[in-house]
């Protein structure tokens, strides 16, 4: 398979990072400050 051109790799990096933060928000959700805490 042929190498990745960079504008590809720049929209694949910032989907990880949007995934990173869903998942975290997703934590938030599924765990609330009081349980937390």
């Amino acid at each position: 398979m042929v190498f990745a051109p960079s504008n590809q790799v720049s929209n694949f990096y910032p989907m990880k990072i949007l995934t990173k933060e869903q998942l975290t928000a997703l934590r938030d959700i599924i765990t609330p400050d009081n349980l937390q805490s």
